[in-house]
């Protein structure tokens, strides 16, 4: 058997490369890696800027914690300030009320000693006249002080500045009035210092005939 012939125009052609890349396909490619470079930068400088954000929140935030412990203080030192300026105008005012009422009992007893020499005896007159000088000088210091006496006999009981100490009926003064003060009561500047110790009037009783 003769081999067969193969004519050239029988023998495949290698088909024709595809067409070749466009200048566009080209660029493209070629530019490909550099855009993700970018990217990849891109990425890299917002992986940046993330700690120095949260730093400064961070910061932003610490600030406003202590402006507002700032706040706190200065509230609690002009609350102490206030109350310091208080206390100090109360001892101001009402600093001697120890001595006024220790200066109260004294004048008491000398006018108890005032009262024992009441008198006709004329040996005791200059006592009587010493004492009478000594109660004045004390009653001008008390009053320089603030310290002025609570109106007494023939004033309406008070209750708040008077102390009944016993009831009794009286002709010539209404009831509920001071008829007698056994001791005497003071006040300091706008303060109750001593109550007043008196005797109040009632309504005379009835006559049983």
């Amino acid at each position: 058997m003769s081999d067969k012939t193969v004519e050239p125009t029988d023998v495949d052609e290698p088909e024709a490369d595809d067409e070749a890349d466009s200048p566009d396909q080209a660029h493209h490619e070629v530019g490909a890696p550099d855009t993700q470079a970018e990217a990849e930068g891109e990425d890299e400088v917002e992986d940046e800027a993330d700690p120095a954000v949260a730093e400064l929140e961070a910061k932003v935030a610490e600030l406003r914690e202590e402006n507002d412990k700032l706040a706190r203080s200065s509230a609690f030192y002009e609350n102490r300030r206030r109350n310091a300026e208080r206390q100090l105008e109360e001892l101001r005012t009402y600093g001697i009320e120890s001595f006024a009422r220790k200066m109260v009992g004294v004048r008491d007893s000398l006018t108890r000693a005032h009262e024992a020499t009441s008198g006709e005896n004329a040996e005791l007159d200059g006592i009587r006249e010493g004492i009478e000088m000594v109660l004045k000088q004390f009653d001008d210091a008390l009053t320089a002080e603030g310290v002025t006496p609570v109106p007494g006999v023939g004033e309406p009981f008070d209750p708040n500045v008077h102390e009944a100490l016993a009831q009794q009926p009286v002709d010539d003064m209404p009831p509920n009035h001071v008829a007698a003060e056994y001791q005497r009561g003071y006040r300091l500047k706008d303060r109750l210092l001593r109550p007043a110790g008196v005797i109040v009037s009632v309504e005379a009783p009835a006559d049983e005939s």
